[in-house]
């Protein structure tokens, strides 16, 4: 028994010391802790975010979301919900400047909006947040979600502060994004020219806001069809913006790139071209200079430098640019892959392609694709090049002539049945025209359609005459 009894004392004590050594060891840390905090260099929180304020105020993403998500890495774990949810609304606003990371947006707007819950206090933030929210699904082409938030968001701002708010108008432009995605064009306008009115009525005119309404309302004009009022609503724009001392880079850069396109669109790129180039600069201050919409830039100054004669190179260039960043973006939005079209046709055409994803080239269209699902497109680059798809090529006579000419040749260059002719090898749908492939494989098309159309009867012979006046070709001729 004496002996039990010694064993049990003698653990016991152990157990007691052990305990004094842990609770040492945690106090130490503690207080490493601590010291280690304190000796953190502080941020300012409310400092940092008035900076970021006013990037965003000048559209100037590319420079906030940095600074965004260093607050947001720095806020200690111990703070507010509605704190955390101040800097995810912050960070959606900052996609949302970006207008490409739609997805991002939407999810910290989200996230602000269940951080906020549903305290009164902070209805107005979470009103925010839903226009944030609702915008982002507008520009991801989402119109029922869009709809859903910006109707709301419209409805709840008429009810509080009436329909003479520059609050208001705000709402109003951004519910027509989302009209106009879903296609309701006499919606959309409605709402922007009521916002119009709400911003001419001010005694003090909000310049960078009412930019932004005429560039949407130019928008929205130009794609139902009236573009004379459209290049009238992009003018007084850029004209806002030039007298503005502390002009948006978003609103600069975009209303020079939406004149740049209307000009080309006009097949005048005398006009166009400079309007590109004085963008560049204006995408690379609101964007950053890898971001995709400076690979949409340079495609469209890249055609738009094409319909120059003696501009082969230039264009090609301007083309190079454009693919370099979408790959180095891994993009996902075919329209993105328009430059890989262009080069992949021959180093691009004298004209720009038909307007229209659906009529980019087969074989250009497809290879982005799997481009796309590559994660990487140098392999696809590679490729191409090995076929001699991207380097040059003398031009050959093909089945028919189209109505591009190579953007390297001079002007009247190689013809065919008295048309000029293009080096690339795809039917373009519903353009009524073929473009040159590589010559063996066009001499060889050209005798076998010959051949076809000398074993057709009469009445198959009436039928080729009416295709052709018509400006098609045979099904026994065309590959589809």
């Amino acid at each position: 028994m004496l002996r039990a009894g010694g064993t049990g004392t003698c653990m016991a004590t152990l157990a007691h010391r052990m305990f004094e050594s842990l609770f040492a060891l945690a106090w130490l840390l503690a207080a490493t802790s601590v010291a280690a905090a304190y000796a953190m260099p502080a941020i300012d929180t409310d400092g940092e975010v008035a900076a970021i304020e006013r990037l965003l105020a000048r559209g100037a993403d590319a420079e906030a979301l940095p600074r965004v998500e260093a607050l947001i890495a720095a806020l200690p774990a111990t703070a507010p919900a509605s704190r955390r949810a101040d800097l995810q609304l912050l960070l959606a606003r900052t996609h949302g400047t970006g207008e490409t990371r739609h997805d991002e947006a939407i999810a910290a707007a989200t996230r602000a909006i269940e951080g906020y819950g549903e305290d009164p206090a902070h209805a107005a933030s979470v009103l925010q947040a839903r226009q944030v929210r609702g915008v982002a699904w507008a520009r991801k082409r989402e119109p029922e979600n869009a709809l859903a938030d910006l109707r709301e968001v419209e409805r709840t701002l008429r009810e509080r502060h009436g329909s003479q708010e520059l609050a208001y108008a705000q709402a109003l432009s951004d519910l027509s994004l989302a009209q106009r995605v879903a296609a309701d064009y006499g919606a959309a306008l409605t709402s922007l020219e009521n916002a119009l009115a709400i911003h001419r009525r001010q005694p003090v005119r909000d310049a960078v806001a009412l930019a932004g309404v005429l560039i949407r309302l130019g928008q929205t004009r130009r794609i139902s069809g009236d573009v004379e009022r459209a290049e009238a609503a992009y003018r007084e724009a850029l004209a806002l913006d030039r007298a503005t001392p502390d002009p948006s880079a978003r609103n600069g850069a975009t209303v020079l790139y939406a004149l740049g396109n209307l000009y080309r669109n006009r097949d005048d790129p005398a006009r166009a071209i400079p309007y590109y180039a004085e963008a560049v600069p204006a995408f690379e201050r609101a964007w950053g200079a890898d971001s995709v919409q400076l690979s949409l830039l340079y495609n469209n100054y890249g055609n738009a430098e094409s319909l120059r004669p003696g501009r082969g190179e230039a264009a090609v260039a301007l083309f190079r640019r454009a693919l370099d960043i979408a790959v180095r973006n891994r993009s996902e939005d075919p329209g993105h892959y328009y430059p890989l079209a262009n080069i992949a046709m021959g180093a691009g055409l004298a004209r720009p392609l038909p307007r229209g994803g659906s009529r980019i080239p087969h074989d250009a269209r497809s290879t982005a694709r799997r481009a796309r699902g590559l994660g990487d497109l140098a392999a696809v680059l590679a490729a191409w090049t090995r076929r001699g798809a991207l380097g040059p090529r003398p031009a050959c006579r093909g089945v028919r002539g189209g109505s591009a000419r190579r953007i390297d040749a001079p002007a009247g260059g190689a013809r065919s049945r008295g048309r000029p002719v293009g080096r690339a090898g795809a039917r373009i749908p519903g353009a009524g025209l073929r473009h040159a492939r590589p010559c063996a494989r066009d001499r060889a098309r050209q005798r076998r359609c010959a051949s076809a159309r000398t074993r057709v009867g009469a009445r198959d012979r009436r039928a080729w005459a009416g295709h052709r006046d018509a400006g098609r070709t045979p099904r026994a001729c065309a590959r589809r």
